[in-house]
């Protein structure tokens, strides 16, 4: 059983790799940025001031034979995306193997299997999370610090080299560190080889478990923190089937493995729940029912924490002779290991198929349209019998994807996901785009379509800096662009806004400003003017060069009243300052604004 797990893994990797499963979320973008730039893509404003979260080693490890094949002279896209997906998908099968390897007893495999089965697979959806590199890491080396004190010296370099790893790769090593560290000092006390190796060794795990929890204390995203600590929660409470059969074959394997010999009723029992659950999961995936929400696989990635670290103390247990299973436990043990394998490649499949639908779709819709296509109004918004593809949570790859899935490199359209999502660059600044015209791509056609008929997206962030997004809809009374942004200088500025589609709802119009109330301070105030119909005043007294986010209500009827919409920005002093030639009025900088939906 465990044999045919193994192998129906196997399989589902070479599906996931052919199919491109692997470009979901994040995926497709690190391979663009690995192709543009040649080179590692690292993902921190400063490495030296982020390296603690950078994760570096990891993405290095993970990059490096895109990169390689690129310096090798591979300029296919579709070439590097299969070389990136062989990294992402193959280095689990690797740490089997280095396990199966060096365990002296083949019992012991079962432990890093499950943790497999139980935990990465629940959220190998997303791929490119760092975390299941880090456990494919963590595995071999637990492996060899428990199972050959005195390593040859293959073993030993192999030893330094997966420790060296561990460091900057994931902040799961706030938990594996300590149980790696553990293993070090009871192996300090079993043996007298390699005492000062060992010593070493634990300090560089204990080293990791700092850098780790500095991570998690000053996260690169305080928001990945949040989802990681509400995970599992999230997780059950979902339909995320596989994480509730992963959790109950992790508990019916420690009933199995710990109860005493004769309890052989609560075994079958136990043993009897566990297939239960893995054959109804299995008849679901069969049916079609699999998962249909692809965002699931982020926060179910806790139990690539969980699991292992369950699965190391049932193995822990075994090798101190705590748990002292008898053949029928063990054998009990594989088979519902095994079935839960073969029951989540099985269940991957699903949502692989899932995924090529989205794909399929995205290469209909940029190959047929012309410019930026809101992710509403495309056909990944339409229901498709009783597929919903926007289940999928899809928002994260659409730009990215819209190049990649362009015909012939030709690219003419991008789909530009919802308002509140992450856009790895600005769909309708094409210079902010990755360059990747070694590959054969272009955007002089999307750049046509843009110039031809530039349209706002009700929810779309325009920036006010030199080049930025905002230039095309600029009316009269503005200064150049600067860096930060620009001046409305004169007494009112203008802004016209044609939309892409009307708005049904109010909206609220959005803006970060910098007041600068002028060399001789006074009390300024802004009169927002939308379609000829005053719909707020913006007060900015007492202080200067502050950034402020400011705020207008705007109706659907004001706002459909015109198209192009306009908006004017009237400044006006409470109390003028005193006369004088040198002195400067008040003026206003803007950075950001956009028109944002109520409710959202």
């Amino acid at each position: 059983m465990l044999c045919a797990a193994v192998a129906a893994v196997a399989l589902e990797r070479v599906a996931a790799v052919a199919g491109d499963l692997h470009l979901w979320a994040d995926g497709v973008w690190h391979l663009l940025e690995v192709a543009a730039g040649k080179w590692f893509f690292v993902w921190v404003w400063s490495l030296w001031g982020d390296l603690f979260r950078s994760r570096i080693l990891a993405l290095v490890v993970l990059q490096a034979p895109t990169v390689l094949a690129i310096q090798l002279g591979v300029s296919s896209l579709p070439a590097l995306s299969k070389v990136f997906g062989l990294s992402l998908y193959s280095h689990a099968l690797v740490s089997l193997w280095l396990c199966y390897r060096y365990a002296p007893r083949r019992r012991y495999l079962l432990f890093p299997l499950l943790s497999l089965f139980a935990g990465s697979m629940n959220a190998e959806g997303y791929i490119i999370n760092d975390s299941h590199f880090l456990v494919s890491v963590y595995w071999p080396v637990l492996f060899l610090l428990l199972f050959k004190p005195d390593p040859a010296l293959g073993g030993r370099l192999l030893l330094l080299i997966l420790s060296f790893l561990t460091l900057l790769s994931y902040e799961s090593m706030l938990f594996f560190g300590p149980v790696l560290a553990g293993v070090c000092a009871w192996r300090i006390r079993a043996t007298e080889r390699g005492r000062g190796l060992t010593i070493g060794l634990a300090v560089w795990y204990l080293l990791g478990a700092m850098l780790a929890a500095a991570s998690v204390a000053w996260p690169h995203d305080p928001a990945n923190r949040a989802a990681f600590i509400h995970g599992l929660v999230e997780v059950l409470q979902s339909n995320h089937l596989p994480a509730k059969v992963s959790i109950i074959v992790l508990l019916a394997s420690a009933v199995l493995l710990g109860v005493p010999p004769g309890r052989v009723k609560l075994q079958r029992i136990t043993f009897g729940v566990g297939l239960v659950a893995v054959g109804f999961m299995t008849a679901q995936a069969v049916l079609g029912h699999g998962v249909t929400d692809l965002v699931l696989q982020v926060p179910a990635r806790t139990l690539n924490v969980l699991a292992p670290l369950g699965a190391t103390a049932l193995l822990l247990a075994v090798f101190f002779g705590w748990f002292k299973p008898s053949r029928t436990a063990l054998g009990l043990t594989a088979i519902l290991v095994g079935a839960l394998g073969c029951a989540q490649a099985l269940w991957s499949v699903g949502y692989l198929v899932r995924w090529r639908t989205v794909i399929a779709v995205v290469r209909q819709e940029v190959s047929r349209h012309e410019g930026p296509i809101a992710l509403k109004d495309s056909a990944l918004s339409r229901r498709w019998g009783t597929l919903h593809l926007n289940r999928l949570y899809v928002a994260w790859s659409l730009l990215p994807l819209s190049l990649y899935e362009a015909p012939g490199g030709r690219v003419q359209a991008v789909i530009v996901p919802d308002r509140d999502s992450y856009l790895a660059f600005d769909p309708f600044q094409p210079p902010t785009f990755p360059d990747l015209s070694a590959y054969g791509v272009r955007y002089d056609r999307y750049q046509a379509a843009l110039s031809r008929d530039r349209r706002y997206i009700v929810g779309q962030i325009l920036t006010f800096a030199e080049g930025g997004s905002a230039e095309p809809f600029l009316g009269t009374g503005w200064s150049a662009g600067e860096r930060w942004g620009r001046w409305c200088a004169a007494r009112e500025c203008a802004i016209r806004l044609p939309l892409a589609k009307a708005a049904a709802n109010e909206v609220v119009l959005q803006a970060l400003v910098v007041p600068d109330l002028g060399s001789t301070p006074s009390d300024m105030m802004v009169e927002v003017l939308v379609n000829d119909r005053p719909v707020a005043e913006w007060s900015f007294e007492g202080s200067t060069n502050d950034v402020r986010l400011m705020q207008a209500r705007i109706s659907s009827t004001v706002l459909a009243h015109s198209d192009p919409v306009s908006v004017r920005l009237r400044i006006r002093e409470r109390a003028p300052p005193r006369t004088g030639s040198e002195q400067q009025a008040p003026r206003l900088g803007f950075t950001k604004m956009r028109l944002h939906p109520e409710g959202h």
